[in-house]
């Protein structure tokens, strides 16, 4: 029986396939014999046209129909040329506005491009029966033509695909022309005119060159692509360009569709399909699922046919779609698959965690800031579309997402320019292989953090979910990272590690890069300190083995172990800042150099913990090399026992930045708190002195502009902590190490304030470096006893949720699943709480309770007061400077003081209520915690006990005379 709400189901369902199809709307009983082929389950119900190959989903709970988005047969309409233009370097004839307009932020596979002024291009395209005609207009600063030497993107260059076929353009005005590519010889008249700070092209190209327009004539549709290479002088390309931002080298279906317009410039509409788009449609006898053949894109002239099953769960809203390839050893590059549901919403955000702990980004941001990454890239394999404010979505877990890239496309919904999200499916080896997988969650309510948490479900089901009190069970020093300040650094490690104790922190990773260094009495005495010593490792770089070497976490037989590309090259790896270049070392050879290193060093040093740098920060790739040939999925795998080994050594294992398939086998993750968007050179440690300084001489690196960096990896607006609500009770996360609490310290240092912000909010841990000690010690303490003792409350506990409480998103809050919950402001204007009466926050203000401690930074008389309060720690800076106390022990208090002009009072009664300050007996310490001598205190009425003035930090121990617990 249909009741009334099924009854509007159908009418919506079937005006939508309407909308589809161009059939008239059928009734309710005539559903079966209309084209539209419906299966359901009691929360979803999914519609496929096969002629047009559309796909929407009804959610019976909310009504809401997602659909595809409607596109155009094309991108971009080719005018047909009223005349053949002049092709002499000038661009007067050409009409404004421009076919296309390159930004400097649609960068490419080089990214480094400071501004408009720097590289940027108006682009003119038109055609007739003979030639397809192309004019530009670059904006570039320094201008490097040449010479060429057969390395045409290396200097300043233009160039552009029609279907597969590219055309390289080398732009030195005394002989331009195409450069020498394999395959067919291009021909094209052209003129190349530079100007101050720009240079003109200009060419025609006969459409003999491109199969894919053989026969051209309004309506012919192709795929396109143009970008430009800019040099600066340098010898090497430094940034590139590209139309459209989707496109990927060499991969036409990541191009526009262009298309050839008639002599009133508009474009005739494509023929209908000759043959259903979805062929062999069947559905299950139980309604629940269906199955038919498709084509996605082509390979070598081959379309790409899958067999694609879609299933509904019983009782989920859920939509599971499986592509098996026909023929499993067919070539295949890439498979632009089913087009994923739009979302017109104003407040559409995409959810993913992109090389960063989480990013909400709009979907009607242009150009879109991620517009197509590899799955493996990303730290889980999903992506979120959500309404912000309303809270429904839908979440795609990738199930196979090795051989997998993610595209965001532009389409227009209802009048807007939208991202929606569509998966290509890559080959494995070069061929099909296997069937793919990827499935559908949909929600009424809960926004990205309801979607994060069917990704923790479906990890659990998937035996990635191994939480922090799990591991340690296997190694209890694993909560020794528990409110651990992350602290690198190298030389006399002991004299350091002996002042950070003293210097009052409790907790640390002490981590080190000096091979022989330190001694094993010094890391057996960093042990019996509580801390945890590391060492640095990283088996995927490495350099030529000397003649009689041993194979060793650095060093390996090169070239031969490197990874061999499918072009037949191997595969480098880092450069270094002096020119050092390293070989990719094959994941094949990864387990013997670390079975070869780690037993050595261990034998000699007793380390507690290692860094595995690169293997979880790195995407996958493929190793063709016959001798030790390894797929995107194998090198997963690998990547996988090379960890789970070193934790099998007893040791707490780290990794560089993080992903998902290694949360089973790592305690700490370096890099997952930071982004991709760094400004600097983050990985050569170079540090920034300003907003605006320009980094010379730097190895190609993703550098970007201050803007970018402050709104995208800073910035509070869009980020949002999806790793966390995940994986928080399963690994520990810090910043990355080029960019830790204290990085930005001389360029920004506002931005510190703001890391100890999101690590409170995030429950995660500082970093540090040993500089950071011996010349910020003071800020390094605050930022420690700021963040450590909430993160000891809250670590091993899972993230329930995060809200933004203000319009703006500078108020946001998260809570625990141990009743913890924290409220921090990122804003530069003080405001209030909801629900807090007569709480008011200043800028970098918060409040926190967990079970057994509270902390804030509130206004109190118009002054801005932090304290942090527990059963054992009091720190506060009400008193005009740094005060901590901690109680060691019934009758000891340790105390570190700020530097001050006035006696300090010491708060013992907030740590100590039980105790009689008169009592206590102080001895100042030394830097290494060393008794030094006798420091008389003051008793005032109250009593109140003050001490001081000191001009410089001390540390003062307390002692509890016979008779002082009251």
């Amino acid at each position: 029986m249909l009741t009334p709400r099924r009854v509007l189901l159908f009418t919506v369902e079937l005006a939508f396939f309407a909308l589809l199809s161009g059939v008239r709307s059928a009734s309710a009983e005539s559903k079966s014999s209309s084209p539209l082929v419906l299966v359901e389950n009691t929360h979803i119900q999914v519609g496929v046209a096969p002629q047009s190959g559309s796909i929407y989903v009804a959610d019976k709970r909310n009504g809401r129909v997602w659909r595809q988005p409607t596109r155009s047969a094309y991108d971009a309409a080719i005018p047909r040329a009223a005349g053949a233009p002049s092709i002499d370097g000038t661009i007067s004839e050409w009409p404004e506005p421009p076919l296309i307009s390159l930004t400097y932020k649609m960068t490419a596979d080089s990214k480094q491009i400071d501004s408009e002024k720097d590289c940027s291009a108006s682009i003119w395209l038109a055609w007739d029966d003979l030639n397809l005609y192309v004019a530009a207009r670059v904006r570039d600063d320094v201008l490097e033509f040449g010479p060429w030497e057969g390395i045409w993107w290396q200097r300043d260059s233009l160039e552009f695909w029609v279907g597969d076929t590219l055309v390289p353009l080398e732009l030195n005005p005394a002989s331009p022309g195409p450069a020498k590519v394999s395959g067919p010889a291009i021909k094209v008249v052209m003129a190349v005119r530079p100007e101050t700070g720009a240079y003109v092209v200009e060419l025609a190209a006969p459409w003999t060159n491109f199969p894919a327009a053989d026969r051209p004539g309004p309506g012919t549709r192709f795929r396109f692509a143009i970008g430009i290479n800019d040099s600066d002088a340098t010898g090497d390309r430094q940034g590139q360009l590209y139309f459209p931002p989707t496109r990927r080298h060499a991969n036409p279906s990541t191009y526009d569709w262009a298309a050839l317009a008639g002599n009133t410039g508009a474009v005739p509409p494509p023929p209908p399909p000759a043959i259903a788009v979805f062929r062999s449609v069947k559905r299950r006898d139980d309604h629940c699922g269906m199955s038919f053949e498709t084509d996605c894109g082509e390979t070598n002239g081959r379309p790409n046919t899958f067999e694609v099953a879609l299933t509904l769960p019983d009782d989920a809203p859920d939509l599971t779609i499986v592509a098996t390839p026909r023929d499993p050893e067919a070539p295949l590059g890439a498979a632009p698959f089913l087009e994923c549901f739009a979302l017109e919403t104003p407040d559409g955000v995409a959810a993913m965690a992109d090389y960063c702990n989480g990013h909400l980004y709009p979907l009607d941001t242009a150009p879109f800031p991620k517009p197509y990454q590899a799955v493996c890239g990303l730290d889980m394999p999903w992506v979120g579309i959500c309404d912000l404010a309303k809270g429904f979505g839908y979440s795609l877990i990738l199930e196979s997402p090795e051989d997998a890239d993610l595209a965001f496309e532009s389409c227009r919904m209802d009048g807007r320019a939208l991202a929606v999200p569509r998966i290509v499916w890559l080959g494995s080896m070069r061929k099909a292989a296997y069937p793919r997988s990827m499935r559908y969650h949909f929600t009424v309510e809960g926004g990205y953090v309801a979607l994060a948490k069917d990704y923790r479900a479906y990890a659990k089901e998937h035996g990635l979910l191994v939480t922090l009190e799990e591991k340690a069970k296997k190694n209890p020093r694993v909560k020794r990272l528990y409110g651990a300040a992350d602290v690198w650094g190298a030389g006399d490690m002991e004299s350091y590690v002996t002042q950070l104790k003293a210097g009052g922190v409790e907790r640390a990773l002490v981590q080190s890069g000096d091979r022989g260094k330190p001694s094993a009495e010094t890391l057996r005495a960093i042990d019996q300190l509580g801390y945890l010593s590391g060492q640095y490792d990283n088996y995927t770089d490495a350099l030529q083995l000397a003649e009689g070497g041993a194979l060793d976490f650095q060093h390996d037989r090169m070239p031969d172990n490197a990874p061999l590309d499918a072009q037949g090259n191997r595969i480098l790896g880092w450069i270094a800042l002096d020119g050092l270049k390293y070989y990719k070392r094959c994941p094949a050879r990864w387990m013997p150099a670390a079975q070869a290193d780690i037993p050595r060093i261990l034998a000699q040093q007793p380390y507690t913990a290692r860094f595995i740098d690169v293997t979880t920060a790195e995407g996958l790739y493929e190793c063709f090399d016959p001798v030790h040939p390894v797929t995107r999925r194998a090198k997963r795998e690998l990547g996988e026992q090379v960890l789970a080994y070193v934790g099998s050594r007893g040791l707490v294992v780290g990794g560089e930045h993080g992903k998902w398939w290694a949360v089973p086998h790592v305690s700490y993750f370096e890099g997952m708190m930071s982004g991709y968007y760094w400004f600097w050179p983050a990985g050569h440690l170079v540090k920034p002195k300003s907003k605006d300084e320009k980094f010379e001489n730097i190895p190609v690196y993703p550098l970007v502009d201050w803007a970018t960096y402050e709104k995208w990896d800073i910035g509070h607006r869009w980020r949002a902590p999806l790793w966390e609500l995940v994986f928080h009770d399963c690994v520990i996360t810090t910043w990355y190490w080029g960019d830790t609490n204290l990085w930005l310290q001389q360029a920004a240092p506002e931005i510190t304030a703001k890391k100890e912000l999101y690590n409170l909010l995030y429950a995660t841990i500082p970093m540090f470096w040993q500089d950071d000690w011996n010349n910020r010690r003071e800020l390094l303490l605050r930022a420690y006893w700021t963040t450590s003792h909430w993160h000891e409350a809250t670590a091993g506990t899972e993230m329930i949720s995060h809200e933004f409480l203000s319009p703006d998103h500078a108020l946001q809050r998260t809570r625990f699943s141990n009743g913890a919950e924290i409220v921090v402001h990122f804003g530069s204007a003080q405001t209030t709480i909801p629900g807090h009466a007569g709480v008011v926050l200043p800028a970098s203000g918060f409040v926190g309770t967990a079970p057994g401690i509270e902390l804030s930074r509130v206004l109190n008389n118009g002054a801005t007061v932090t304290i942090v309060r527990s059963k054992d720690f009091y720190y506060s800076d009400v008193f005009g400077t740094d005060v901590a106390l901690r109680r060691s022990s019934p009758n000891e208090i340790r105390a570190w003081l700020g530097p001050s002009p006035r006696p300090i009072t010491l708060p013992t009664r907030d740590l100590a209520p039980d105790i009689d300050p008169t009592r206590l007996q102080a001895t100042q310490l030394d830097q290494e915690g060393q008794n030094s001598q006798p420091l008389p205190l003051t008793t005032k009425p109250g009593p109140t006990i003050e001490a001081g003035p000191f001009d410089k930090p001390t540390t003062l121990l307390l002692l509890l005379s016979n008779g002082a617990h009251k």
